[in-house]
């Protein structure tokens, strides 16, 4: 690794600081999930809630969906 840095020019912090900083890429997801379901009064599953954002997103899993709802 010290090779890889050397070679880079980048410095052992900069490297990891990097590392640590992860998107979320569910934030968009996760606030439509949370619309979808306080507008049908909690009545709609994981299931139902993906079917509705396949509408809006295209292909989404359900497993992803019913990951981020629990």
């Amino acid at each position: 690794m010290e090779i890889l840095l050397h070679l880079t020019g980048l410095k052992r912090c900069s490297f990891f600081y990097h590392l640590q900083l992860k998107i979320d890429k569910n934030v968009a997801i996760r606030q439509e999930i949370v619309e979808i379901y306080r507008k049908n009064d909690g009545n709609y599953g994981y299931r139902r809630i993906t079917l509705a954002l396949r509408k809006m997103f295209g292909a989404i899993n359900h497993k992803r969906v019913q990951a981020i709802m629990q």
